[in-house]
């Protein structure tokens, strides 16, 4: 296994209104270190990963176009819309400091609409459990790999990685909408959240097909892995049974 694994704290995330279990920062350091170490070479991109743009008709779509970017790198017959309308999760817009559905469980909103937000991994996990279904392929959804973990076990092997970033890699700190779930949830939304799909990286960027900007985009490392770290390293890989 890579890296060098510590005991495990709860760290609180303030975009999820809730805890998840991450590494402390001193195995997330380690754990980076030890994976650019094992890096023999440092300058891999997957070229044949399909690019959609998400702007002209899913404005707010980065993360059902991600998937589909990915599903079709593998051969799937899918478009963004049929991803969307038989498997893609739908709750209602957010009220912001008002109530709203749960980013993880489903998107918010209407990712055709420029007024639409987002959700998180574990609603495109299920919709690719129920695309996938008997087809020979499963998903790896993730939220503790660091991005060089990531580039070592998929990326080297000619798998491509959806991650949850924020726009650009910009920092966003303060920018949050904060609503209740029924249940009484408190959810925190970066509205900076972004969802692009990892092809390559060499020793001064990641890159990116990235729905917003365009194929074999590059972002520096350092504003990268702040910016994934930032969205709870959520990660989620396509692979054969």
């Amino acid at each position: 296994m890579l890296g060098i694994l510590l005991t495990a704290v709860i760290i609180s995330y303030p975009e999820y209104g809730n805890e998840i279990n991450a590494y402390a920062t001193q195995s997330f350091e380690l754990q980076l270190e030890n994976d650019q170490d094992n890096q023999e070479s440092l300058n891999v991109i997957l070229e044949d990963v399909p690019f959609i743009s998400q702007l002209e008709d899913y404005p707010n779509g980065c993360e059902a176009v991600s998937s589909v970017m990915i599903l079709r790198y593998y051969g799937f017959d899918i478009d963004v819309d049929r991803f969307i309308d038989e498997f893609l999760p739908m709750g209602e817009r957010p009220v912001v400091n008002g109530t709203g559905p749960d980013p993880e469980r489903v998107y918010c909103g209407d990712p055709r609409s420029k007024h639409g937000w987002g959700c998180y991994s574990p609603v495109i996990a299920e919709a690719l459990e129920g695309f996938l279904g008997e087809s020979g392929y499963t998903y790896v959804h993730s939220y503790d790999r660091t991005l060089d973990s990531l580039c070592l076990e998929y990326i080297d092997n000619g798998h491509p990685v959806m991650i949850w970033a924020t726009v650009d890699m910009s920092e966003s700190e303060g920018l949050y909408a904060c609503w209740s779930t029924s249940e009484g949830k408190r959810i925190c939304y970066n509205r900076k959240l972004h969802c692009l799909v990892l092809t390559g990286y060499d020793d001064e960027f990641y890159y990116f097909n990235d729905p917003m900007r365009g194929k074999k985009v590059r972002y520096e490392r350092e504003k990268t892995q702040r910016a994934y770290r930032e969205l709870g390293m959520q990660s989620i890989a396509v692979i054969k049974r």
